[in-house]
């Protein structure tokens, strides 16, 4: 079998079902995961780690920004106090596609997508991240990635950056959406360990053909 459902795990999408345990019983799997149209909501983060393989799939039927009960995509709902909705460290045959990440009203997640050290080839494509409300929470983070692509996302609404990318090496951003993010749609940095110093330099890193990039209330 080329994939597994959420739903063989016993995920409901309905919006008010936990459905973190069954979705982190996919990821666990190793086999690629496929997310149907629907509200998945989560009460804590998921993880991937090479634990299960260094490579993984994760795709939806869509991003979806409708009110939750209209779903016309995948969207995994973030019910948490802190921490982050989907972190990914070590993989390098990584590929995301065609979900939405996007917290409730008065969650204080503090990320919605984090992805650490992913190498070579790497995709984030037609992923959505909204609404994080932690202190200074991230819609999406890149960390110490080489060589890969971020494109046609969207990240809005959130209390930091819409996109984070601390420490990447020829990474594109292209095709992308930034809007309404408390601090920069886009903000680089050479900080890849968070605390203000730096062991890997970010370079050759662009921003391509950004379908918008505004109203974010730092620049970018």
């Amino acid at each position: 079998q080329e994939y597994i459902s959420v739903k063989d795990f016993g995920a409901v999408g309905d919006g008010v079902t936990d459905d973190t345990t069954a979705i982190q019983a996919a990821i666990n799997t190793g086999k690629a995961v496929y997310i149907p149209a629907g509200d998945y909501k989560i009460s804590s983060g998921l993880t991937k780690t090479t634990a299960t393989g260094t490579s993984f799939k994760m795709f939806g039927d869509g991003m979806n920004d409708q009110a939750i009960g209209t779903p016309s995509g995948s969207r995994i709902l973030l019910n948490m106090a802190s921490g982050t909705g989907l972190a990914i460290t070590g993989i390098s045959d990584l590929h995301l596609e065609d979900f939405c990440i996007c917290g409730y009203t008065g969650n204080t997640a503090t990320r919605g997508l984090v992805i650490t050290d992913a190498q070579y080839g790497w995709l984030v494509n037609r992923v959505y991240a909204r609404n994080i409300l932690g202190a200074n929470g991230h819609g999406m983070e890149f960390v110490n990635c080489w060589a890969g692509r971020i494109s046609s996302c969207r990240s809005g609404n959130n209390n930091g950056n819409g996109y984070l990318l601390r420490g990447v090496i020829s990474t594109q951003l292209e095709s992308c959406s930034a809007g309404q993010n408390y601090l920069s749609g886009v903000y680089m940095t050479d900080d890849d360990s968070g605390t203000g110093t730096s062991t890997s330099a970010c370079y050759s890193a662009s921003v391509i053909g950004g379908e918008w990039i505004q109203n974010n209330t730092s620049a970018g």
